[in-house]
């Protein structure tokens, strides 16, 4: 099966990589990167009838764990809004919280200003695209064994995973530097270097 996989950037105006994936051959086929996004469209070709995602900046995505009580329910699962209503900045109404894997009693959630999601979703329908999900950007990254991250450098940004919920975006001259004294930090914790696959 193959797919088209578009990274957008947070703005219209930002460079988008885009890449078709064959899973029948565990290899990218066709890729490149757009100028912005008014040059989308060009990609309805390309999308043909394959199925669409998108990968969307997790700078703009709050990336969450959240404890829940053991044989949690349905009322459970619609309090996490309230849950993390002091962690997220602005109305937590105007925010929009989707699930993610769950681990034991933990719940992976992930949120985004519904603004931000609804202009990725028109920017993809604009172009024609019919996009079938959004994933947070560093969550398409290789999930790494323990004690090391992945990373992947996008033209000045830099997308750095750290375990299956969680990971770093954005430009690189600063990312780098943020890096450092997180790795510092693993090193003092577990007294072992923090092990980095680039795939740049």
């Amino acid at each position: 099966m193959e797919q088209l996989v578009v990274r957008l950037g947070a703005n219209p105006d930002e460079a988008i990589h885009w890449i078709v994936w064959s899973s029948q051959q565990d290899e990218i086929i066709a890729s490149g990167e757009l100028p912005d996004a008014e040059q989308l469209a060009t990609l309805a070709d390309r999308a043909g009838g394959r199925p669409i995602c998108a990968l969307v900046p997790t700078s703009d995505i709050l990336l969450k764990w959240v404890e829940l009580p053991p044989k949690a329910g349905r009322k459970a699962l619609a309090a996490i809004p309230y849950m993390l209503e002091e962690e997220i900045s602005g109305d937590i109404s105007q925010q929009f919280f989707a699930l993610g894997p769950k681990e034991g009693n933990n719940q992976a959630v992930a949120i985004v200003n519904i603004e931000k999601l609804q202009s990725w979703l028109t920017i993809m329908e604009s172009a024609g695209l019919a996009c079938e999900q959004l994933v947070p950007d560093v969550l398409a990254l290789p999930l790494a064994a323990q004690n090391a991250w992945s990373v992947l450098e996008l033209g000045q940004q830099l997308l750095v995973r750290k375990d299956n919920w969680a990971g770093l975006q954005g430009e690189k001259d600063w990312l780098v530097q943020a890096i450092d004294h997180l790795a510092r930090q693993h090193v003092k914790q577990h007294e072992q270097a923090l092990l980095v696959n680039d795939y740049s």
